[in-house]
């Protein structure tokens, strides 16, 4: 016996061995496939952005430049022209460019230039009165658009400022007058992305680009980078970078974390790779992902960063330490459970039934909650994903709106200008109205908050059915809120979360109205949601005509797994992770039958004080 424990306990030391090791490995594995991910994350979002600033640097060179024939002829007369003629006709043209390259600098452009065919700054809108220097063998993108005759395009550290130039050939009457560039700055790209997604983007140039490029009097314009002493970022950039180190808690804390990656990345960004990194800065999971950007010669000049909180990192190191505890109980467990079985076989099968029994139920709730994770990570995704293309869509909407707005002309027509005005306002209300329904649907994905947050149940209501009224609209369900003359009902929860809750609800009784329709065409669906606060608590109904539910299945209604729908419809776990929601939300969700259909009643604590509307609905929206 002796010897059989003492080889029980070795084998059991070695097993926690094995388990341990071969957890560190695949923890070390996710971890590196995540940030490999989110490398790859970065570099998508900075591929669109990119995209997006040619699409705005496409519209103005064809909508203000190459269709514009005063400009063409003016830059053509300059050619053969006077200084002072040349001074004038640039004078002219800068006049005329004026207002719109204002209005298009407030939206992000930083440079609008003109250079003769031999590679000779005519005219920087920035810098009107700097002009007559050669950019030949500086500007490469200028040297290939004048020498090819064709659109270039890449990032270009300048005399001035750097960007995304986008250099198209200007030619009139057949003839090669020269090339005008169009640019979008570094610091717009990555305040751009600060708006759209999560964390913090920044820009940063190699010094010794800087150094051998840019005009002495003009290098004021870049500091010294934080992370890395061999690159500059322009000074601008460190505004938006305190407006957005909320991430961190302070702009202090943002240095700190800068401190920590320094020597982490110092290796990689000498040599140039695309990467990301990980810290954990004053208790925070911190991530931070470099893009390498080459310029037109493909030689590495500069670097787009982001820094972010990352849950996702915290998430693995969760998970790896809850699977050493599980595996470390579970090992114990088994070969406590052998150790007995050698002193009892009847016990070791009564024990055995038990551990078969509790294994089975951990099992069971381990899968729900890694279902429920599941379901957070496709949304969480979904938002990212939705982020990224409703960046991608508003830029084309502000570009359809400058091409509207264009339609105005000084010279017209009185009748014509009033006719056109109609046409633009028209337009214009069109594009906001879909401006605005990409926000809704954002609000919707966007990550949820904390739970103990204020939220108005009529408000999160009238929000829901904004999206789901179309569809609903198509089917022939109408959906009514009643309020009892409420304009405001307070109460504590997570708006996205219950918003989930009440799609979740609507589209079961959703369901169940589309069951009766298959039978009766005619049959019109009915949804109804009641709202009221009563005693502390706020209450939600919502109640359907769809034929009700079976006391049979009522009483399984929560319970995970059961559903009534095909497998490849449902999987049982909707309306149980909506009771927890609500549960989590110091609520509770309820089922019962109408004389129509299915009542749902969700209760939650009301906010008192400020938080509550009276009965004339004096608290609007």
């Amino acid at each position: 016996m002796k010897t059989k424990t003492t080889i029980i306990l070795i084998t059991l030391f070695v097993c926690e061995l094995i388990f341990f090791f071969s957890a560190g490995k695949i923890k070390d594995i996710f971890i590196q496939e995540h940030l490999k991910n989110e490398t790859e994350v970065l570099r998508s979002s900075y591929n669109a952005g990119i995209s997006n600033a040619r699409n705005i640097a496409n519209a103005f060179y064809n909508v203000m430049i190459n269709s514009n024939t005063d400009i063409l002829q003016l830059f053509a007369e300059a050619e053969k022209a006077t200084p002072q003629r040349q001074n004038e006709i640039r004078k002219e043209m800068y006049d005329k460019l004026r207002v719109i390259y204002e209005q298009q600098v407030k939206l992000g452009l930083k440079q609008l230039h003109f250079h003769t065919r031999d590679s000779v700054s005519f005219l920087r809108m920035h810098k009107p009165d700097e002009y007559g220097d050669s950019l030949a063998g500086i500007r490469h993108t200028v040297d290939t658009a004048n020498r090819l005759v064709r659109y270039t395009e890449g990032f270009e550290e300048g005399r001035i400022f750097n960007g995304f130039r986008f250099v198209f050939p200007l030619v009139y009457n057949s003839v090669h007058l020269g090339s005008v560039e169009i640019s979008i700055s570094s610091v717009y790209l990555a305040n751009t992305m600060n708006a759209s997604a999560a964390g913090i983007h920044d820009f940063l140039v190699k010094k010794a680009v800087v150094t051998s490029t840019v005009f002495p009097s003009e290098q004021y314009n870049y500091a010294q980078s934080e992370l890395s002493d061999n690159y500059l970022r322009e000074n601008i950039s460190y505004e938006y970078l305190q407006e957005n180190a909320t991430v961190f808690g302070s702009i202090e804390e943002y240095l700190y974390a800068c401190e920590i990656f320094k020597p982490k990345i110092k290796e990689r960004m000498d040599l140039g790779e695309a990467f990301s990194s990980h810290a954990v800065i004053n208790g925070k999971e911190i991530t931070a992902s470099f893009i390498p950007i080459s310029n037109i010669l493909d030689q590495q000049v500069a670097y787009f960063v982001k820094m972010e909180r990352d849950n996702k990192y915290r998430h693995i190191i969760n998970i790896y330490k809850a699977a050493l505890l599980g595996g470390f109980i579970t090992i114990f467990l088994i070969f406590g459970v052998i150790f007995l079985a050698l002193l009892n076989n009847h016990k070791t099968a009564m024990l055995n039934a038990v551990l078969d029994e509790k294994l089975k139920e951990n099992e069971n709730q381990l899968y729900i909650k890694e279902q429920m994770l599941f379901q957070q990570s496709k949304l969480a995704t979904l938002g990212e994903m939705f982020s990224s293309l409703a960046h991608q869509w508003k830029q084309p909407l502000n570009i359809l709106a400058m091409y509207v707005q264009n339609m105005l002309d000084d010279d017209m027509e009185e009748e014509e200008r009033k006719h056109r005005e109609d046409i633009v306002d028209k337009c214009m209300a069109q594009i906001t109205f879909m401006s605005e329904t990409i926000n809704d649907f954002m609000d919707f994905i966007l990550p949820s908050g904390s739970v103990d947050m204020k939220m108005d149940m009529v408000r999160t209501a009238e929000d829901m059915l904004k999206l789901l009224n179309p569809a609903m609209s198509k089917k022939k369900i109408d959906i009514t809120i009643d309020s009892k003359g409420r304009k405001s009902v307070f109460a504590s929860a997570n708006p996205n979360e219950f918003k989930h809750v009440l799609v979740n609800i609507l589209n079961n009784a959703k369901d169940a109205i589309m069951d009766i329709k298959e039978k009766d065409k005619m049959f019109v669906g009915k949804i109804n949601i009641e709202i009221e606060e009563n005693g502390g608590v706020c209450i939600m109904r919502i109640s359907d005509n769809g034929g009700g539910i079976t006391p049979e299945v009522i009483e399984k209604m929560f319970t995970p797994y059961f559903t009534t729908k095909k497998k490849k419809d449902g999987s049982g776990l909707g309306l149980y992770m909506c009771k927890k929601i609500m549960q989590k939300h110091n609520g509770d969700m309820q089922v019962s039958n109408s004389e129509t259909g299915a009542v749902f009643e969700i209760t939650l604590p009301s906010i008192k004080g400020d938080g509550r509307t009276d009965e004339t609905g004096t608290a609007g929206h």
